[in-house]
Formats: structure tokens, sequence, C-alpha cells
């Protein structure tokens, strides 16, 4: 049986993928997923990516774990169909990227802070509610999936933004380790109420997520609040709590995870400033049971030397708009 397992691994593909030297036959590169594929294929050395393709050895690998359109599109990939190696290296590793771009469409995934890259578009840490803001954004990604031809259109990309959503529970979980409740339902100002969330601790394996969300996050952050009674059908409190923008620009990983972490502990507090408070009861909603979830998207635009710009297009002279 344990023959037949290792028979099974390297000549049916069902093992890690390992990229070995065609002269001396040594492992020097291996690849558990389609992630750690792209990375080894990126630094691999010439010869063996020319061995391994040209014999299919990678759509072989891909078809076992049925990833069948990309095993389909590398297998037609020939080596005197491109230029040089390094041409047919850049094919390879785009189809492998627009792949996990395109599966990702549509789906909240869960934060994998092993797996987590710049494919991934939406992902959740935690388990409970996404809350109205992100489930609204959920929704929209979803649309675009099932709308290809969106992606048709001429000097144009819709997508939503890349995000990260902390779910309901670690709301719940962040109030009871820090017992936040007595300050929350207090009359104490809100100052005070900032002051003390400010202080308290998000719990740990919270801040582990944000930091490698943080390591390939380079662009501006938007933090907002997402909660349960928000864009409700019929009381809804959109407007009401906070949004923190940071510019996560020029300084070290931990500053900038020392800012996130502050802007999430103060849209927790806005629920309950007095504003918030007022505006509950004015609406018949108890503040007992809001739970808050938040996301954090990354700001479209790109950066200039010292300032980081919203996209827009210079409209042409002869458009004229009317009121």
């Amino acid at each position: 049986s344990k023959d037949l397992k290792n028979f099974m691994n390297e000549y049916f593909a069902f093992g890690a993928f390992l990229f070995r030297d065609p002269k001396t036959w040594e492992v020097v590169g291996k690849a558990s997923g389609l992630k750690e594929m792209y990375k080894v294929i990126k630094t691999l050395d010439t010869d063996s990516l020319i061995y391994h393709s040209s014999r299919n050895h990678i759509s072989k690998w891909l078809n076992a774990r049925a990833l069948f359109p990309i095993a389909e599109l590398i297998k037609q990939v020939y080596i005197d169909e491109f230029s040089t190696p390094e041409v047919m290296r850049s094919f390879i590793l785009n189809a492998i990227s627009g792949f996990r771009k395109s599966s990702s469409r549509g789906l909240v995934a869960e934060f994998d802070k092993e797996q987590f890259d710049e494919t991934v578009i939406f992902s959740r840490i935690g388990e409970g509610s996404l809350g109205g803001k992100a489930r609204g954004l959920a929704f929209l990604d979803l649309l675009v999936k099932k709308n290809p031809e969106l992606d048709m259109l001429s000097n144009a990309i819709v997508c939503i933004p890349r995000s990260v959503v902390i779910c309901t529970d670690i709301f719940d979980e962040f109030m009871e380790i820090n017992e936040l409740d007595e300050i929350a339902f207090s009359e104490a100002s809100d100052k005070d109420v900032l002051s003390a969330f400010i202080d308290a601790k998000l719990p740990q394996h919270c801040k582990d997520d944000l930091l490698v969300f943080l390591e390939i996050s380079d662009r501006p952050l938007a933090v907002r609040s997402s909660s349960i009674l928000e864009d409700s059908h019929y009381q809804p409190v959109a407007g009401v709590y906070s949004t923190y923008m940071l510019p996560n620009y020029d300084s070290s990983i931990e500053t900038r995870l020392t800012h996130l972490c502050q802007a999430i502990k103060s849209v927790y507090a806005s629920v309950y400033f007095k504003q918030t408070k007022a505006y509950m009861e004015a609406t018949s909603n108890l503040i007992d049971e809001e739970k808050m979830g938040w996301y954090c998207r990354k700001s479209a635009g790109h950066a200039t030397r010292n300032a980081f710009i919203p996209p827009f297009r210079a409209l042409p002279a002869r458009l004229i708009f009317t009121p």
C-alpha cells in the first residue's frame, strides 16, 4: 500500500508538485497549491521550467486538483510558440494569477494568513455576521461575477476594492475580554468612552491576521463600520457610526498596525457615543442588541511623489454639463 501511495503521488500528481533539475534530478522547488506554484515558477531555473512544461507535468498536476480551465490553457503551452522562455514564464504566471483572481470573485473567503495574497478580493475574519455594509459589498462582488461582460469594457475595470471584514463575533470577544460593558452603557462622555476603547486590546489572533493584511496593502485604507442594523430596510442607522481614513504609507508596519487597530477600536467606540444612543432611542432600536462588524478596504487610485490621487479622467473639452 505504501508503494501504491508513492506511485500515485508521483505519477498521478496527487502529491505536492516537485520541480526537478533535469540534469541532476535534484528537487529545486516544491508547490502544494496554486499560490506556491506561482512563487516557485517566478524564480524557477529556465531548464527546469522547460522540462516540466514541455512534458505537461504542470497541467497534469492541475487536472488532478480539478482545476480544469487553467489546466487546459497551460496544456497548450509549447516553448517553440514563444520568442523566449521568459515570455512563456510570464504567460504561465499570468494564467495562474488570472485564474486565482476570477475564482475568488463573488466569494467571501475565510481569512487565512498562510494563504492570503493579492489575488484574494474579499475575505472575512471571524464567524459572525458581516454586517450591513460588508454584506452589500459582497452582493455587488457577486453581481460582477455573474456579468462577465463587465470585463469587456475598454479602459475600465469593474470590481470591488480589495477588502477584509471583521465579523461581529470579534466585536463580542473584544467587549468581553476588556470588560467594556460598564462604560459603554453608562452616561460617560464620548471622550471617555473613546479613551477606554483605545486603551483596550484587540484579540491577538485578530491582530496577527491584520498584520498579514498590511504586508501586502500599500495603499491608503478606509476603515468603515458594518453593523447588523446598518442598511436595514425600515430603520437603518447608516451614517451614524464613524469612518476613518489611514494613509498606510511611509512608516514601519508596526506603526501602521497600531494605527489600524486604533481605527478599529474607534469604530467600535462610536456604537456607544451619545449621538448614537439618542438615534437608537428615537428609532426604537435597542443599543445592547447592536453588533458591530467593520471592513477595511484599499483605496483606488495611484500614488504620486507627495500625494495619493483617486482615479478620474479628464473630460473632453467638447462635453458641456448643464444643471
